[in-house]
């Protein structure tokens, strides 16, 4: 499968709350997670969790632009900049902007993410 179409299934299951469609896009016993606060996971059982329950909720919202592509052979990597908007229990919002840094790795023809990084900046 084509990387582009890969990357474009994956978003568009993340910001959908596809769990089983965005987990078919994903190395479970490769990838690894870092955290807006540093928090790494390193464990599929772990990132499985993690997406299950963020996506069951239904407060927040995610607008991604695409900075760069750059794909090989064998590895290919996006970064992302990305506008998270979250509801809290008040209904108040609070709001986020981040890189998002994936790499995806080639496994018999099909790209899977090994790499979610997710570093905030100030906007």
């Amino acid at each position: 499968m084509d990387f582009r179409v890969t990357l474009s299934y994956h978003l568009e299951s993340l910001q959908e709350r596809k769990l089983d469609d965005y987990l078919k896009t994903v190395c479970l016993d490769k990838v690894l997670l870092i955290m807006p606060d540093g928090k790494l996971i390193n464990n599929g059982n772990q990132f499985i969790e993690l997406h299950k329950n963020w996506f069951a909720k239904t407060n927040w919202k995610m607008e991604c632009e695409i900075v760069k592509i750059a794909e090989g052979t064998e590895i290919a990597y996006t970064l992302i900049k990305v506008h998270y908007e979250e509801l809290d229990e008040n209904d108040n919002p609070t709001t986020m902007d981040y890189y998002l840094n994936l790499i995806f790795k080639k496994f018999d023809n099909r790209w899977l993410l090994i790499h979610d990084q997710n570093t905030v900046f100030e906007k």
